[in-house]
């Protein structure tokens, strides 16, 4: 009499089908909720997992490390279907985290073999890149600094905004945004706009 060992049992490989990464996925998430995963993390995980199965999906691949590079290529460049321009290395370093924790959950339930993320690399973070004041940027600071609402005193810009080196990249657009906002009333003004604008340039300049 010969005994059938059943599919769900099998001999742990160092690839899912399809069809089981979609069973092993509902399996970490059901082990998530009862663990007492927040709803925002159930909502996030569950939907970066759909966005992998969307992937795999469209290209008839299989869970495996090799294709598992491939996603994370697709993501850094822009090109796995449902990205316009390429994710900023933290948002990639966000999935390459969640998914290692779907790997460690699937080799801890004798699904896969090994930890597959472990060969896939993980994005290299590097600080924002930073560059000198441009005279408009120069007037962008100080007019934050200035009254922001009418009928405030005027005051003087403080000698910490003039005397900053640089500024992010962005953070022109940032505080011209900002501006708009308090010139439409849905945004901070006054002290608490000058505040916000200090406390952006001095995060910015300790990190350099």
């Amino acid at each position: 009499m010969t005994i059938c060992t059943p599919a769900c049992q099998s001999p742990a490989t160092d690839t899912l089908l399809f069809a089981d990464l979609k069973q092993a996925s509902e399996g970490w998430l059901i082990s998530g909720d009862l663990a007492g995963w927040s709803a925002m993390t159930l909502r996030d995980r569950r939907q970066w997992m759909e966005r992998l199965f969307d992937f795999l999906a469209r290209r008839e691949l299989d869970f495996s490390a090799e294709n598992l590079r491939l996603f994370f290529h697709g993501l850094q460049k822009g090109t796995d279907a449902r990205s316009r321009k390429p994710m900023r290395p933290a948002s990639v370093k966000h999935v390459h985290s969640l998914l290692s924790a779907f790997c460690a959950w699937c080799v801890a339930e004798g699904l896969l073999a090994t930890h597959l993320m472990k060969r896939v690399p993980a994005p290299i973070m590097r600080d924002d890149p930073a560059l000198p004041f441009a005279s408009e940027e120069i007037d962008a600071l100080l007019r934050v600094a200035a009254p922001s609402r009418a009928g405030e005193g005027a005051r003087t810009p403080t000698p910490f905004l003039q005397a900053a080196p640089v500024v992010p990249v962005g953070g022109l657009a940032c505080l011209r945004r900002l501006d708009r906002m308090t010139a439409t009333g849905r945004g901070p003004g006054g002290r608490a706009h000058d505040c916000w604008a200090i406390w952006a340039t001095e995060r910015h300049r300790c990190r350099q």
